[in-house]
């Protein structure tokens, strides 16, 4: 069928065997989401017999090691969602660089720490979905994706679920 797969474990250097959450970003890169932080694994990496991969955790600076989101934004930024908030990384000058994260919080004004899922939209604003309280839209200030003001929409009483695990832009 023209397809090779290759399986990753821990014994290969990823952070969790329980992935939740898998996206390839703009340079190529691979990122994984579990419950024990998050994996990279760079391009340079690919096709090589030794795999190397780059793993974050709350000792790093993420936000929370359960990582439930992952997407890549028209600017190129990862954002993370966790179940301890809202994670960015902040910076990333070349692909061997050290990278550092911004956290969003409820104290940032986040509606709820448990983030399940980020979608931008075609404005370029952020939604996040919520275990336990609906949506919120965040709205940026400039080209650098400063936060500017965060918009809530209670939408139990339209939907009867706060658990919101996906999020889809209809055109």
């Amino acid at each position: 069928d023209g397809y090779d797969f290759q399986t990753f474990t821990t014994k290969d250097g990823l952070i969790d065997n329980l992935i939740r959450v898998i996206i390839e970003d703009s340079k190529g890169n691979l990122w994984f989401g579990t419950d024990n932080g998050i994996s990279k694994l760079p391009i340079h990496s690919y096709g090589h017999h030794e795999i190397i991969f780059e793993n974050y955790t709350i000792k790093d600076g993420l936000s929370n090691n359960a990582v439930q989101a992952i997407i890549e934004d028209d600017k190129g930024i990862i954002w993370i969602g966790t179940d301890g908030g809202l994670s960015r990384i902040e910076s990333a000058k070349n692909d061997t660089s050290e990278i550092t994260f911004k956290n969003y919080t409820i104290n940032d004004g986040l509606f709820n720490n448990m983030v399940l899922s980020i979608m931008q939209d075609d404005n370029k604003n952020l939604w996040i979905g919520y275990d336990g309280g609906g949506l919120s839209v965040l709205k940026f200030q400039d080209e650098e994706r400063y936060l500017f003001s965060i918009k809530h929409y209670d939408i139990y009483e339209k939907i009867g679920n706060y658990r919101i695990r996906a999020i889809l832009e209809d055109n």
